[in-house]
């Protein structure tokens, strides 16, 4: 309708000074009593026109029977006619079968007027309330939001969808198909789909075309998305507009934009592989792959890594340096704390060109200058301005003179104390250094295992499922595995997991009212892990500290469970450590109610052989790379989640530091048993030999860190420890 032109559903005639105009933001009314009288409550509905969900129109009838309206672009739910003259209006619902159309009143329903609701639109008969000879009608046709639910597309190019719509697959970890032959109209060729990621934790998600053969999840840990982020996806349809999904948790959630129509854009079926070389802007050559007269394509850039990655794409000729202008840095400031032993020396920044976290030959481009160290103010200050263009990993190197076992240092660099043109944000987290020219045992003096001058909380948010979590603020590239503290606040027995990501394993056993324990497992490149909390309100997760290159983690643990009980029995590691030669093992056991177990190196004289239910022992093993188990029942398992090969000594049997006193803190002094090694932590066996149920702790001395909780339940208590020492070796 034009004008100020309005009409009622009964049998008059369209009117003015009702409903006189449609605004941006509203409407406007007369003063007719039929909608604006003094001191009466009107009640109105406002509809907007979307595709797929509502289209409006208007015909002259013409009185032919079996008249066809079609170009909706869906299939209507309920279409309203109302003709300019004195007809009464009638409408006809999706509900109603045959060829019936109903009045707004009491009148029985009728034939010959909408006789049916069609694909893509409706059919008229020859009644005169839709379709008598030079009468105009207006009419209004109302779909479910799909936007065709099996009509065909009425043209090319893309369509959107004003809301979403949530496609998400039912089943994670695997290829399923989606189906949005319901949603999307005959003739769509492609779509456009959204994923969201609604969780603090990091998970994975793809879509492929039906045709499409290749596996872009191989490896569970490819195509990342990084906690509460979303991003986008354009695929082809096949000719049943299914496509294929895939997410690693139900938290990620896939929703439908649009979808193309027609010959443009255009699909392949198996899309071809044109990545280019690494590391500098190339061009990329695609005339054997799309018409002439192309104007663009579209992409999938599918991570087939587990480590973060960094790309960009550009129009050639273009000079964009996509994420991020130059940004030139004129003051670095590292702050410095808990220094112990160290004096001036030269300090460097160097380029890490090929972000591997180590310093290699080729790698000798410096920036900043020469850094000034202030120990008194706690400083290193870089001064000469340097320009960075994309992203870039720098190495801050010192060389520090007469270094002493234990002299220590911990470096910090916040946003704050970057002086550069433009705003710096991010988060940082400590680098500890402590000297040590020994000590490791075993296969040599490289530190393998360190220690984090505060446990931070790394609780996931999710409980009853596997959540990976991200560790990449707390251990360094590089780092292999991780030292994680589980704390049950809880009266009552929680199942707890912790796994490298990849892992099919699922060892879920429980750990004990009120207790804590300490686990280790490895992580993957991107620094993750995974960790399965039966309720995430009762059990903490912190990780103390991290391993590096000495100590190795199997993506699935090795299988070493006993097949007799009662006896002392070798455990052989040698075939599974390949070219390595362990000198320890991290064994995850997974125990049964009151059956005792006990792991030793073997030659050992010891008999610690107690029960507990869900403990990671770290035991030495002898030169053959064999170490000694013994169970009092078959359902304790032995699972090899790790081996040492560096960094750590083990004692042939365990030294007694049992403490005499209880209620305090109380000082373990190691040092007469290192001999002449510096050792930076210890590995504790802890055994409750009896009743009641009792609470213990340990700390690096000097901290005030108050952790402390149940070893077991009683008469059942068999755990180990990874403690932090102070220089004077001691915990």
């Amino acid at each position: 309708m034009t004008g100020d032109t309005s009409v009622r559903f009964g049998a008059s005639a369209t009117g003015t000074n009702r409903i006189q105009a449609f605004e941006a933001d509203g409407f406007e009314l007369g003063s007719d009593s039929a909608v604006n009288f003094i001191t009466e409550t009107y009640h109105y509905i406002a509809f907007k026109t979307i595709s797929g969900w509502m289209d409006v129109g208007s015909y002259t009838g013409n009185g032919s029977n079996n008249r066809n309206f079609t170009g909706l672009g869906f299939q209507p739910q309920w279409v309203v006619i109302k003709s300019t003259g004195g007809d009464l209006a009638v409408h006809r619902p999706d509900s109603l079968s045959g060829d019936s159309t109903q009045y707004f009143n009491n009148s029985a329903n009728f034939s010959n007027g909408i006789q049916s609701l069609d694909t893509d639109g409706f059919q008229l008969g020859t009644h005169s309330t839709v379709n008598t000879n030079s009468t105009t009608y207006h009419w209004a046709s109302f779909g479910d939001g799909t936007g065709g639910g099996g009509g065909t597309a009425s043209s090319g190019g893309f369509t959107w969808f004003t809301d979403a719509i949530d496609v998400s697959p039912g089943t994670t970890g695997s290829w399923q198909d989606i189906d949005l032959s319901a949603i999307v109209p005959t003739g769509a060729t492609g779509v456009i789909v959204e994923f969201d990621n609604t969780n603090d934790s990091i998970y994975q998600a793809v879509v492929r075309g039906k045709e499409d053969t290749r596996n872009y999840m191989s490896n569970a840990s490819y195509n990342t998305i990084k906690e509460k982020r979303s991003r986008f996806q354009i695929v082809k349809l096949d000719s049943n507009r299914l496509i294929e999904g895939w997410i690693s948790n139900a938290n990620v959630d896939i929703w439908l934009r649009g979808y193309t129509a027609g010959g443009d854009p255009s699909y392949f079926d198996l899309p071809p592989d044109i990545t280019p070389s690494s590391g500098s802007w190339q061009t990329v050559d695609v005339t054997s792959n799309v018409d002439a007269g192309a104007d663009g394509v579209i992409l999938l850039i599918a991570s087939q890594s587990g480590s973060s990655q960094t790309y960009a794409i550009r129009e050639v000729g273009s000079t964009d340096q996509p994420g991020g202008d130059t940004i030139s840095v004129t003051e670095l400031v590292f702050s410095l704390s808990s220094i112990t032993g160290l004096s001036g020396a030269g300090v460097e920044i160097v380029e890490d060109d090929n972000s591997d976290g180590t310093i290699g030959g080729g790698e000798t481009t410096t920036v900043g200058g020469s850094g000034t160290v202030d120990q008194g103010g706690g400083t290193i200050t870089f001064t000469t301005s340097f320009n960075v263009t994309a992203v870039t990993n720098y190495i801050l190197r010192a060389d520090f003179a007469s270094l002493a076992d234990a002299d220590a240092v911990t470096i910090d660099l916040t946003a704050a104390n970057i002086t550069a043109s433009a705003t710096i944000s991010g988060n940082t987290t400590s680098a500890v250094h402590t000297e040590s020219s020994g000590g490791g045992g075993g296969g040599g003096g490289a530190q393998s295992f360190y220690y984090l001058e505060t446990p931070v909380d790394v609780t996931p948010g999710v409980s009853a499922s596997w959540e990976t979590v991200d560790l990449s603020s707390q251990v360094p590239d590089g780092a292999t595995g991780c030292i994680i503290r589980f704390n049950n606040l809880n009266n009552s027995d929680m199942d707890i997991g912790l796994r490298k990501p990849g892992s099919s394993d699922n060892h879920t056993l429980f750990i004990y009212p009120d207790a804590q324990l300490w686990a280790m497992s490895g992580v993957d490149s991107n620094r993750y892990v995974e960790v399965y909390l039966e309720n995430v309100a009762n059990v903490e997760v912190w990780i103390t500290g991290y391993t590096t290159a000495g100590v190795t983690f199997f993506t699935n643990g090795k299988d070493k469970s006993l097949g007799s009980t009662g006896t002392w029995q070798d455990i052989d590691i040698s075939a599974d450590t390949a070219a390595d030669t362990a000198v320890g093992v991290i064994v995850e056991v997974n125990g049964a109610y009151q059956q005792d177990f006990g792991v030793r190196m073997n030659g050992s004289s010891d008999e610690i052989y107690r029960s507990g239910r869900h403990s990671w022992a770290i035991i030495g093993v002898d030169g053959s790379e064999i170490f000694e188990g013994k169970i009092s029942d078959t359902n304790i398992d032995f699972f090899v989640v790790g081996y040492i090969t560096d960094g750590a000594t083990f004692f042939t049997n365990a030294l007694d530091k049992s403490l005499a006193s209880t209620g305090a803190w109380t000082d373990i002094d190691i040092s007469a048993d290192t001999g002449t090694d510096s050792a930076s932590g210890a590995f504790i066996e802890v055994v409750q030999m009896g009743s009641p149920d009792v609470d213990h702790g340990f700390r690096k001395k000097g901290t005030s860190q108050d952790m402390i909780g149940r070893a077991g339940s009683t008469d059942s208590a068999h755990m180990w420890a990874v403690v932090e020492l102070d220089s004077s070796v001691r915990g």
